[in-house]
């Protein structure tokens, strides 16, 4: 699978990121994968960056945004 591909290639000590942190986005490809793969990779990258933060809940439309680990909650 790419996501696992991904995963092995931001590892490489020769991979440098900028704009992202390695671990949060091989947590976000991580959690598009199996077992876990509920999330896709944006939702994952956005959760994670958020839980980096120390937060833990989203205002979101989108009702499965809960895949991710993150509570979703209904804007308004």
């Amino acid at each position: 699978m790419v996501a696992r591909q991904l995963i092995d290639l931001l590892a490489r000590d020769n991979i440098v990121t900028v704009g992202f942190d390695k671990a949060e986005a091989q947590a976000a490809l991580l959690a598009c994968t199996p077992p876990i793969g509920a999330a896709n990779f944006g939702d994952a990258l956005i959760a994670d960056c958020a839980r980096s933060a120390g937060i833990h809940e989203i205002y979101s439309f989108d009702r499965r945004f809960a895949r991710t680990g993150l509570t979703a909650l209904p804007p308004g």
